[in-house]
């Protein structure tokens, strides 16, 4: 494979696939004829490509449930079961201090502190008794009681040392020790996300369920105009349909050709976007949740589950208003953030790398550092992001609230990539891998009779480029 990533996930799946010896990368911006042939050639005359591609490909087909199959029966399970809380772990109710056990760590150092300086004390005390006791004996003794004397006190010094051992002892081992058809309610976002949930969709209302879609007047692919049994729900918006699309089109333009020479140019021109996007679709949600009209139709209307997606928040907030479980699909997030703050998944910077920093698992010392700043550098961005959300999202439901509480009550989490792709890291059991759901059997390739084309025959000299139709 030769890989051209342009924006999104784009770079960070050429990294891995490079990782795994079955790609060469090429640079959008400063790619040249001579780069290009000189990368096909790479892929075309060494094997290793091919035989890496294939393994990779043998791999992700051998799996007994096909991901549609497997995303399907999970909306199907939490509406059947209304949730899947035995699949939450309990840090999802623990303080950011107890999931890091500071205060478990906090209160086993106070031991270890407080029975040292007791230690200490009396010790020293039985010192200075024995010290005194001894001095004083010494002027009143004869020859014959100093000899028995001096026994009885080497027998009472035994005593403090056999302490002192019992309690050194103990305090080591503290230190050392080891269905039936159900209604489904959507909240979409756009483009290729909307490309594949649309795929789930599809083959929800196959199964025989009752699916609406939530969408606004400004939608761009998400069409209910189109011919199909999949509901949909329109709610008024201020934005306008040509605004919508220069955003997007807007934030790929810019992401597009961003430099990424430095590192704060780049993230802070991510950031910008990101939260421009955000800006859109939280105006979005607000037009959703207060409109008492469309709430009450939508209550009326007794749905099983919500399907959002994680990346334009809102559908955790309508499953509480509605009070019924909802489910994420994702792919994945900047840094990583919602995953590990909302879905508690661990994440260990030494060999865990920040998604969009195009490392692998194999980092070197500086490259350690540089995913640690990554991580910094997110975790900031993660609480602007949210604070505008928290405060909506307690001016909806009347009482304090935060984004991330409401994301930690998903049920199950889609991500929408392969197991096998990914770099093994830590995961949780309402994590479930769907990647390659929207795929379809190939079609057999249609028979060429008369041409015989070369790709790309690319002369260096003159940056030209060849093709060749041959009879």
């Amino acid at each position: 494979m030769v890989g051209l990533p342009m924006f999104a996930d784009q770079p960070d799946n050429i990294a891995h696939m490079k990782t795994k010896g079955a790609a060469v990368r090429l640079d959008f911006n400063t790619i040249s004829s001579t780069d290009l042939l000189n990368a096909l050639k790479t892929v075309i005359n060494d094997p290793s490509y091919k035989e890496n591609a294939m393994k990779l490909s043998r791999i992700q087909h051998d799996q007994p449930v096909k991901p549609l199959d497997r995303t399907v029966f999970w909306i199907e399970f939490v509406m059947r079961h209304k949730g899947a809380k035995h699949l939450r772990p309990a840090s999802h109710d623990l303080s950011w201090f107890q999931y890091h056990s500071l205060d478990v760590i906090g209160f086993l150092l106070a031991c270890v502190a407080t029975a040292t300086f007791v230690i200490t004390k009396c010790v020293l005390f039985c010192c200075r008794k024995l010290f005194k006791t001894g001095k004083k004996n010494k002027r009143d003794m004869s020859h014959g009681n100093r000899i028995s004397h001096l026994k009885r006190s080497l027998c009472t010094a035994r005593m403090p040392k056999k302490w002192v051992s019992v309690l050194l002892l103990l305090q080591l081992s503290c230190h050392f020790s080891p269905g039936s058809c159900g209604k489904v309610l959507v909240w979409p976002t756009e483009y290729s996300h909307w490309i594949n949930m649309k795929t789930i969709l599809d083959a929800l209302v196959q199964r025989g369920h009752e699916v609406t879609v939530l969408t606004s007047s400004a939608s761009i692919l998400v069409d209910p105009n189109k011919p199909t049994a999949i509901q949909f729900e329109i709610f008024p918006t201020s934005l306008t349909k040509d605004d919508f699309e220069d955003l997007f089109m807007q934030v790929i333009s810019k992401w597009t050709n961003m430099p990424k020479d430095t590192f704060w140019a780049y993230f802070s021109l991510m950031q910008d976007l990101s939260l421009k996007y955000t800006d859109v679709i939280h105006t979005l949600c607000k037009d959703v949740v207060l409109n008492k009209k469309l709430m009450t139709k939508l209550q009326e209307s007794r749905f099983d589950v919500v399907l959002s997606d994680a990346m334009g928040p809102c559908g955790e907030l309508l499953a509480e208003l509605l009070k019924i479980p909802f489910v994420y699909s994702l792919r994945f997030s900047p840094g990583y953030n919602i995953e590990k703050y909302s879905g508690r998944i661990p994440f260990p910077p030494s060999y865990v790398p920040v998604i969009l920093s195009e490392l692998s698992d194999q980092m070197t010392f500086m490259e350690r550092v540089k995913n640690m700043m990554y991580v910094l550098y997110f975790d900031f961005w993660f609480q602007t992001f949210s604070k505008k959300w928290d405060q909506l999202y307690s001016e909806a439901l009347g009482r304090p609230t935060t984004l991330v509480e409401l994301m930690q009550k998903a049920e199950i989490w889609f991500i929408r990539t392969y197991w096998d792709f990914e770099f093994p890291r830590p995961l949780l059991p309402h994590f479930v891998f769907v990647g390659g759901l929207h795929c379809k059997p190939a079609n057999p390739l249609p028979e060429v009779k008369l041409v015989l084309f070369v790709l790309l025959c690319i002369f260096s000299r003159n940056d030209s480029v060849l093709f060749i139709q041959k009879d």
